[in-house]
């Protein structure tokens, strides 16, 4: 009887205990699903602004000065500085009125940024390689060529006009934006949720299937450097780090020397059996081989430099909890299956499909 009785008793006190554990986990994830519908609708909006921008100033441009489109450095002028100077500070006002929880802020040694370089480069690199692998197999279910707008945007553009947009001024807005402003107002629900939701919103919001691959990973790898420095200025100089090897460096060879115009006349000369004439353009462009084996190099030794610290520093490669844990298994359906994220998705996977369909 009297065993019985004690079981009676710790069933009547353990039930309501176990109700009020299932109610406030009830409540935790319909708060997390509300925040993060809240942050997908915020983006969604900056996507509107800012894309929206951007058609506004071509559309002005093309009505009242319709010159300023005939080169690629007037049409940047025209659309992406209006862009950056009055949209993003539009974006940021929007979004910084959600509430955020800031990282604490870790000084960082030179000796560490310079070792987060090769890093990030390397991170980038391979994630790009896998990019062109997968526009290059949609290319040929297809019949036709995936195209790379980057390439061909930077290709089209002056060095300075890419010194102004691609390495100072996307970066500076971008980090703010998919970094300092969207893991601020994550980061409460663990540093792990805030890396990759970081890597694949600004993934996404780069609107076409190859830049998404290393977006991504180039995104999750600066969010991880925000979350653990507290330092927007760290990763804004190592985004305009990669930007400016990527197109300013290259622009630069490419204004100083017509590699093409080399390469074909050695071929020439080589197929024309002419030794002492190959020999003098040889020596006589010996300063463009030095050059572009000397930046070949140095981007060589950036990747395997990049590689070894990467393997000897995964141990580091550690993600806090947050204040606020989403339950194991719930996750997914609390940060992605809510109205506001799933529209922000929605609209850039149909961006995507259709930018790889032309």
């Amino acid at each position: 009887m009297e065993e019985k009785y004690d079981q009676e008793l710790v069933c009547q006190v353990e039930e309501p205990y176990d109700q009020t554990v299932v109610t406030q986990e009830s409540f935790q994830l319909k708060s997390a699903r509300k925040e993060f519908s809240r942050v997908g609708f915020a983006y969604l909006l900056t996507t509107i602004v800012y894309n929206g921008g951007q058609i506004l100033c071509a559309f002005l441009a093309a009505k009242f000065y319709p010159q300023a489109l005939e080169s690629m450095d007037s049409a940047m002028a025209v659309q992406m500085l209006p862009t950056y100077l009055i949209c993003v500070p539009i974006i940021i006002w929007m979004i910084s009125r959600l509430p955020a929880t800031i990282p604490e802020r870790k000084s960082i040694k030179p000796v560490e940024f310079i070792g987060a370089m090769p890093c990030v480069y390397v991170v980038v690199i391979l994630s790009n390689i896998v990019g062109l692998l997968i526009t290059q197999i949609l290319g040929n279910m297809m019949d036709h060529q995936v195209a790379n707008q980057v390439v061909s945007l930077v290709g089209e553009m002056s060095p300075f006009m890419s010194l102004l947009v691609m390495v100072i001024c996307a970066p500076i807005a971008e980090e703010l934006i998919f970094r300092k402003l969207l893991v601020t107002r994550t980061l409460k629900y663990g540093e792990g949720v805030s890396v990759v939701l970081s890597g694949l919103m600004f993934g996404l919001f780069h609107g076409n299937i190859n830049q998404f691959a290393y977006a991504f990973t180039f995104g999750c790898f600066l969010a991880f450097l925000y979350v653990k420095t507290g330092n927007i200025k760290v990763t804004i100089a190592l985004h305009a780090f990669v930007n400016f090897l990527g197109s300013v460096a290259i622009q630069l060879l490419g204004s100083a020397f017509d590699m093409e115009e080399i390469t074909n006349t050695i071929e020439e000369l080589t197929n024309a059996g002419a030794v002492e004439e190959l020999n003098l353009y040889v020596q006589q462009n010996f300063s463009a081989f030095a050059c572009y084996g000397g930046y070949g190099l140095f981007i060589v030794g950036l990747i395997v430099f990049g590689i070894i610290l990467l393997i000897l520093g995964r141990k580091r490669i550690k993600l806090s909890q947050g204040e606020v844990v989403i339950p194991k298994g719930k996750k997914f359906a609390a940060i992605v299956l809510n109205p506001g994220m799933l529209l922000y998705i929605a609209a850039w996977l149909g961006t995507i499909i259709y930018q790889t369909m032309l």
